[in-house]
């Protein structure tokens, strides 16, 4: 089944807080975020979707938007390509901490309707200290 044109273009919208993820589908193909990883040796963050489904064959490149504006390199951002699993990734230079409203639209082939998803990104540093201070606490 095809989308009709009505629906060409089509966002929807899924929430994904923390690690708990939706999927969201549109037409034949089902977004699926990945969750957000930081690394704090290089202070990248790097946010990405996963595309499946019957109509996913025809998606070769996403652009990630937050507000309207693309994220991404190049500056002031530019396609990703899809791997072989179906997912594309941005990955982003001092990107702030905090909840992020990410939109993930797919292009590709014939035919070549856009199809996206807006999903609700918690990017959170690594908590990996915490339970040392939290001893150091609990033993005084």
């Amino acid at each position: 089944m095809r989308c009709s044109s009505a629906c060409r273009g089509f966002l929807a919208a899924a929430t994904v807080i923390g690690a708990t993820f939706f999927s969201l589908s549109a037409s034949a193909a089902t977004f699926t975020p990945l969750p957000p990883t930081y690394d704090p040796s290089t202070g990248l963050v790097t946010l990405g979707v996963r595309i499946t489904g019957q109509d996913a064959s025809y998606f070769t490149r996403v652009l990630f938007f937050e507000y309207g504006n693309h994220l991404g390199t190049p500056a002031g951002g530019g396609p990703v390509g899809i791997d072989a699993n179906g997912e594309a990734v941005v990955t982003l230079a001092h990107y702030p901490f905090g909840f992020h409203n990410i939109t993930a639209v797919a292009h590709g082939g014939p035919p070549d309707y856009p199809q996206g998803a807006t999903f609700t990104y918690d990017v959170e540093p690594p908590l990996n200290w915490l339970p040392a201070v939290l001893d150091r606490l609990l033993s005084d």
